[in-house]
C-alpha cells in the first residue's frame, strides 16, 4: 500500500488470513456481531477513533489547501495554512496508532472467538489447523458469492 494507514490496516488483515486462512475482509462483519461487549467495546472505541483521526487529518489538509489559495497574497497569514498542514500531519499519525491498535485487537477477536462463529453457522469444528485454513478458505468464497461446497452443517441436539 502506499501509505503508512494502509500498510497497518493490511498488515492487520493479513495476520489471520496467515495464521488461520480466515479472511478478515469477508469474515469480520459476521465475527463482529457475535462479539461480547468487553470484546465489542474497545474494537468499537478504537474504530471510531481511527475514523475520526483520518477525517480531521484529510479536513486539515483540504483547509490548508484552500486557505494556502485564499492567502497567497498575504505573506505573515501564510503560517496558517502551514500550521494545517503540520495539524493534518499529526492527525494522520494517530490515524496509524488507532489503526495498530485496531488491528491487534481484531486479531486477538479472531484469535479467541473464531470458533463461536462456526458454531454460530453451524459449521462443525475442524479438527487441526490444516482443516481449519481450509474451512475458513471454503467458507470465504461461499461469503463472496462463489459456488462452492460448504461443509456439512451440525446441529446440536434439541432438549
Amino acid at each position: 500500500m502506499p501509505t503508512r494507514l494502509g500498510n497497518t490496516l493490511r498488515a492487520g488483515e493479513d495476520r489471520a488470513r496467515t495464521r488461520y486462512g480466515f479472511e478478515s475482509v469477508v469474515l469480520w462483519p459476521h465475527l463482529h456481531a457475535l462479539l461480547p461487549p468487553g470484546t465489542a467495546g474497545p474494537v468499537d472505541d478504537l474504530r471510531d477513533q481511527l475514523d475520526a483521526a483520518a477525517r480531521m487529518s484529510a479536513t486539515l489538509l483540504v483547509g490548508a489547501a484552500v486557505s494556502l489559495g485564499l492567502l497567497a497574497t498575504h505573506a505573515w497569514w501564510l503560517l496558517l495554512p502551514a500550521s494545517l498542514v503540520v495539524l493534518s500531519r499529526v492527525a494522520y499519525r494517530s490515524a496509524a496508532a488507532a489503526a495498530a491498535g485496531y488491528s491487534v485487537l481484531i486479531n486477538a477477536a479472531v484469535d479467541l472467538h473464531r470458533f463461536d462463529l462456526l458454531r454460530a453457522l453451524h459449521l462443525g469444528l475442524p479438527a487441526n489447523l490444516d482443516a481449519e485454513r481450509q474451512l475458513w478458505g471454503v467458507l470465504s468464497a461461499f461469503l463472496m458469492g462463489s459456488p462452492g461446497t460448504l461443509p456439512p452443517y451440525v446441529h446440536p441436539p434439541s432438549d
